[in-house]
């Protein structure tokens, strides 16, 4: 069973890739910086992907692969 990140615990923004939801994408790469931590706020597993949501940009759901973090 995978693991996600704990709510409040960081992870860092590695980049986009190919990806099914081109606003997502847009989203990351307007707001978010390569190699910046960012603290998770809300975890939203889906059925292929994993979006989260992050206390710097509350209104925005990014996909949690984008990013590195520790499997707890």
């Amino acid at each position: 069973m995978k693991q996600w990140p704990k709510i409040g615990s960081k992870i860092t923004f590695k980049g986009t890739h190919k990806f099914w939801f081109t606003n997502i994408i847009k989203d990351a790469e307007d707001l978010l910086e390569l190699n910046k931590e960012y603290t998770v706020s809300k975890i939203e597993p889906a059925s292929s992907w994993c979006g989260v949501r992050v206390e710097e940009f509350p209104d925005k759901l990014f996909a949690l692969s984008f990013f590195i973090y520790e499997m707890l």
